[in-house]
């Protein structure tokens, strides 16, 4: 909890020996990492995004706007899985953002045989 309070959580996250950018990811993004800057947007965007995504199911009505939620958070979550092969997460997530934000302003009628 210190680490997102003092705005390191993402570079200790990344640094991880377990779940952190293999070598070469990690050597082609250390510059960003040591910006305070890229540290602190990155750190408190990615709350944003999530808790942004997670409001947006009490109050997306909009087509347009529930498709875009679910475009950001696919390319969100897809940046996880690239960038931590978390790939049964971002399968999870994505299904679970085109089930809520989508399903709710479409009809889907299923039919059972």
């Amino acid at each position: 909890m210190e680490e997102w309070k003092n705005e390191t959580a993402v570079y200790h996250w990344f640094g991880d020996s377990v779940f952190g950018l293999n070598e070469v990811k990690l050597k082609l993004i250390t510059p960003l990492l040591k910006s305070p800057i890229f540290i602190t947007f990155f750190t408190w965007g990615v709350i944003a995004l999530e808790l942004m995504l997670g409001l947006s199911i009490f109050g997306v009505k909009n087509k347009k706007l529930s498709f875009t939620f679910v475009i950001i958070g696919v390319l969100l979550h897809l940046s996880f899985a690239i960038c931590f092969g978390l790939i049964s997460f971002f399968l999870a997530m994505s299904g679970a953002l085109i089930l809520y934000l989508l399903a709710i302003n479409y009809n889907f009628k299923l039919k059972f045989i």
